[in-house]
């Protein structure tokens, strides 16, 4: 009696089944997660303005001198001195202190640097609009010349999600999806 051991392997129709299936698959969850990470980045953004507003903030009480903070599209000379031409804060944004209080970034030194804190262009695919002006933090910690500052965070214009973020003159600061 002789015994014939078979070799068994993929067929071509079993692989096309699960080529199609993995085919199938991958255009329902790229689409998401694509969308959760779009959404990971838009947040991140919102978190780290955050951040700096609220630095704005530590800093000109703990140094008892005005703070101002500019979105990148306001800098001349390195200074918050120019009103940005539009309200895009996209392109990042300073932080620095103003002893004289002429709403112009001082000269710093080695021992102290200005601006205190400089934020790159965040992610090119996130667009970032917030006051078409400098934001000046008094040395109590308060907010000159307006009772809050708003921005928006979103993946392009009119998109979702969006994240607001505000900063009540009175100091008080919220992060938000909405």
């Amino acid at each position: 009696m002789c015994l014939r051991s078979r070799i068994r392997g993929v067929t071509l129709i079993e692989l096309v089944i699960v080529v199609g299936i993995v085919a199938v698959l991958a255009t329902v969850v790229v689409p998401g997660v694509m969308g959760f990470f779009n959404a990971r980045r838009v947040e991140d953004v919102a978190r780290r303005l955050a951040d700096s507003l609220a630095q704005a903030r530590i800093e000109a009480v703990k140094r008892n001198v005005p703070i101002l903070i500019c979105a990148d599209a306001g800098i001349t000379n390195g200074s918050c001195s120019a009103t940005p031409a539009a309200a895009d804060w996209a392109k990042g944004w300073r932080l620095c202190y103003d002893v004289n209080a002429d709403g112009v970034c001082d000269a710093g030194s080695a021992d102290d640097p200005n601006p205190i804190r400089l934020q790159v262009a965040v992610n090119s695919n996130v667009r970032l609009i917030g006051p078409a002006s400098r934001i000046r933090f008094n040395p109590n910690g308060s907010l000159t010349a307006s009772s809050f500052a708003d921005f928006v965070a979103t993946p392009g214009p009119g998109a979702t999600p969006r994240w607001l973020v505000r900063f009540a003159a009175s100091g008080a600061l919220s992060v938000r999806k909405g």
